[in-house]
């Protein structure tokens, strides 16, 4: 291979942190590993004659695949000049952004431009995961391997990849950078028993990453149906999970100003529950939401209920939106409500965990769950919305199973009603929502790049397609609710009587 040179582009989500630097370092050292003889594209003699190749990284994606690499060289040296090429089909984060063979004279800056042709890789369909560093969950899990393991720079991406499937490495990337001892679940932490099974039909991945098709990490209790995460961290050490990395810089810029529901995960969730509210005649004086998050619903909440007492709860709020929010009369503090809810005096008409209960260990669950129904008023209601595997949409893109670490339990509306049953907590209201299917550029359109099988990528193509018409949309979403379907279930409960 002769006059091959290399470009990198560096995205701004790399300079969080300094990740730039060390996915730079990572980079250069795996092509002087695998490619000793390719140079950077600015030492290129002015007066080098001929055609010559040029690779374009991305530097989010530090880790790429030198065997697939090599190949797309040959390939782009039988090809004309002044064409580009793309690789498909590998492992996300594992390939290039582009290759050219472009003659002496050709401006790079019309590269854009050039006839681009595909080459064809099965990786992905393989391993089925993602290693770019396009989420910062995912930058803060590299950083840490790469500190740890330093031979990961210089080894082949599918040995890496086979050691992500091994139970060492499953336990590396759920230890999430923390230096913790992870619990290993051996029985069910509900029922205690110890025969369980593995989902082994797996299209896409999880959010962060390197966990691969062959990770066995969300066993499904044989006896109860529970899934329950295989490796948590100490009930004492999960607030490490919820740190700097945890909220996506998207997500940051979403002010509680201008709460919509396309920049708004649950919106629909929540105006579900003001629709309930409203046509069951509830007289919400008081307001609890506990894991308030972000604040949005104790923004709405605030908007519908204008005279009511609203107060949310979390580990961590941010400290401008409790200033602002306060303004507004809504009363907001930062608790482990695990411990500390046993401790409230207050009665509230309204109760809510939006998203929250997949996050408690099983150990505390019956426990805060107790908690929070003693804080009901004589006709409160409690309301709480989970994904929920029994409905085909939560298995849809693989949903389901999308946030290890963070979601310690996946439920299912079967166990949750029996849960609340042995809780003498009645079910009220049960609703349906879906966050999988609100705009085009959300989970469809990511499952149609990243999928395991071309039949799951043009079905997600499909899927992007009806999003992307706002009438078929809606018309699709009236239908799904008629017929009781979504990836979360909503249901709102009271206490017996």
């Amino acid at each position: 291979m002769k006059n091959i040179y290399y470009i990198y582009h560096e995205p701004d989500i790399l300079k969080y942190k300094n990740c730039n630097n060390v996915a730079k370092k990572v980079l250069t050292t795996r092509v002087e590993k695998f490619f000793p003889n390719i140079t950077h594209f600015d030492k290129r003699e002015k007066e080098s004659q001929g055609s010559y190749t040029l690779i374009c990284f991305d530097l989010a994606s530090p880790l790429f695949d030198e065997d697939a690499l090599k190949i797309s060289l040959n390939h782009i040296d039988d090809l004309q000049e002044n064409i580009k090429a793309v690789q498909v089909g590998l492992v996300g984060g594992t390939s290039v952004k582009y290759i050219c063979k472009l003659e002496e004279t050709f401006e790079v800056n019309n590269i854009k431009n050039l006839e681009t042709v595909e080459f064809s890789f099965t990786s992905q369909f393989i391993y089925s995961t993602q290693l770019n560093l396009y989420k910062l969950k995912r930058q803060k899990i590299f950083k840490y391997l790469i500190d740890k393991f330093e031979n990961i720079q210089t080894s082949p991406i599918k040995e890496f990849l086979e050691w992500c499937s091994t139970d060492e490495g499953i336990r590396e990337v759920l230890s999430y950078g923390e230096d913790v001892e992870l619990i290993e679940h051996k029985k069910c932490p509900y029922c205690d028993c110890s025969e369980s099974s593995y989902t082994s039909d797996v299209s896409l991945h999880p959010v962060i990453g390197f966990l691969t098709a062959k990770s066995k990490y969300y066993p499904r209790c044989n006896k109860c149906g529970l899934i329950y995460l295989r490796y948590t961290f100490p009930d004492n050490e999960l607030y490490k999970i919820y740190d700097t990395y945890e909220t996506e810089i998207d997500v940051r810029e979403t002010t509680i100003s201008n709460i919509t529901s396309q920049n708004t995960s649950h919106y629909e969730n929540y105006i579900a529950s003001f629709d309930y509210i409203e046509k069951s005649n509830l007289d919400i004086k008081s307001m609890l939401d506990i894991g308030c998050g972000r604040c949005q619903f104790v923004t709405l909440a605030r908007d519908t209920f204008k005279n009511a007492k609203i107060k949310g709860i979390d580990f961590d709020i941010p400290l401008e939106f409790i200033d602002e929010l306060n303004q507004n009369n809504i009363e907001l503090e930062r608790v482990n409500f695990l411990s500390n809810l046993s401790q409230e005096k207050e009665k509230y008409d309204l109760i809510t965990m939006w998203e929250v209960i997949e996050h408690i260990p099983i150990s505390q669950l019956k426990k805060t769950i107790e908690d929070v129904l003693n804080l009901l008023s004589d006709d409160g209601v409690f309301i709480i919305s989970t994904p929920n595997f029994d409905d085909e949409y939560c298995k849809l893109f693989d949903f389901w199973s999308s946030m290890p670490i963070h979601h310690l339990s996946v439920f299912s509306e079967k166990w949750l009603s029996s849960f609340f049953n042995d809780l003498d907590a009645e079910v009220i209201g049960v609703m349906h929502e879906s966050v999988a299917f609100k705009h085009e550029n959300g989970w469809a359109s990511y499952a149609s790049e990243f999928s395991r099988t071309s039949t799951d990528i043009a079905s997600s193509k499909i899927f992007a397609q009806l999003i992307h018409n706002e009438e078929l949309l809606n018309s699709f979403n009236d239908s799904r609710r008629v017929n009781a379907k979504g990836s979360e279930i909503i249901m709102v409960l009271q206490c017996q009587k």
